[in-house]
């Protein structure tokens, strides 16, 4: 089955400083965080602030949930609920040190 992808969900946790968005397999719910590091490798910006994470998530939505899927697809089926972190090497960024 295919993931159905939850838009209207996607949130920002100020405390791990990531986009957190959702996902349906069936009837199991798949939890994917995107990093702020990687929003701003994807937009190209060095530094966003809070506030503009979700609308940089919301820029980047198609190559996000594709990249999203991808995990998904090549990941083990394990109990749910299934998390998944989503960071700057996935679009094929370096990660630094910071």
């Amino acid at each position: 089955m295919a993931l159905e992808f939850l838009r209207d969900r996607a949130r920002y946790n100020p405390y791990s400083d990531v986009v957190t968005f959702f996902a349906k397999d069936g009837e199991a719910s798949v939890m994917f965080n995107i990093t702020h590091e990687a929003l701003e490798y994807l937009d190209a910006a060095s530094l966003l602030t809070d506030q503009q994470l979700l609308a940089a998530f919301m820029r980047h939505l198609d190559r996000i949930l594709h990249v999203a899927a991808d995990l998904y697809a090549a990941g083990s089926r394990r109990e749910h609920p299934v998390e998944y972190a989503i960071t700057k090497t996935h679009f094929g960024g370096h990660p630094t040190n910071r």
